[in-house]
């Protein structure tokens, strides 16, 4: 089990874009934890990983729009 905080930290990704995940996950892959912090199960950590690896990154897409920029 690993919180919101943890799984994005762990993804390099921000808690807003792994709490709109969890958010999508059925209820019986998250629990909630002591002060109420949501913890997401095994199950749902497999799918949000598995998401996460169909996302083209940020960066990518970044430096694609600077070369264009440049090079115009």
């Amino acid at each position: 089990e690993m919180t919101i905080k943890e799984l994005a930290d762990e993804l390099g990704l921000s808690k807003q874009a792994i709490r709109k995940q969890v958010s999508k996950l059925p209820p019986t892959d998250t629990l909630v934890g002591i002060n109420r912090a949501i913890l997401v199960k095994a199950d749902g950590i497999r799918k949000i990983k598995a998401w996460v690896s169909t996302q083209v990154p940020t960066e990518s897409i970044n430096q694609v729009s600077t070369n264009i920029h440049l090079e115009s």
